[in-house]
């Protein structure tokens, strides 16, 4: 359980915080991006780990970047277009935002 938990957490945090920076300030806005990152990542941690035990970790790690991440970022992108009603490209807001997860993420198990 916690092998979904811990990303789940971390990701929330680094993407709730990145949209507050970026303007996001309504609580219903922001109880958006974090309901959409319960759908999104769960099933993004399911099918990097299926991938890491297919390939090497960091083969799967790679492509969980490279193919799942853009998935991601376009279900995301489709969730805050139909929902989010804000002024910033919900593209541009849910390649920040992923970003912001994905970094804050890598930074956090390079310092732990």
């Amino acid at each position: 359980m916690s092998v979904f938990l811990e990303p789940l957490a971390l990701t929330l945090l680094f993407e709730l915080t990145g949209a507050y920076i970026l303007g996001i300030r309504k609580l219903h806005r922001l109880f958006l991006v974090f309901l959409v990152n319960c759908i999104t990542n769960p099933l993004l941690v399911m099918c990097s780990l299926g991938l890491m035990n297919i390939f090497e970790p960091d083969t799967g790690l790679i492509i969980t970047y490279i193919v799942l991440e853009p998935i991601v970022i376009y279900c995301e992108y489709r969730m805050y277009l139909e929902k989010l009603e804000t002024d910033m490209n919900p593209l541009v807001l849910s390649v920040i935002l992923n970003l912001c997860s994905i970094i804050g993420g890598n930074l956090w198990r390079i310092l732990l």
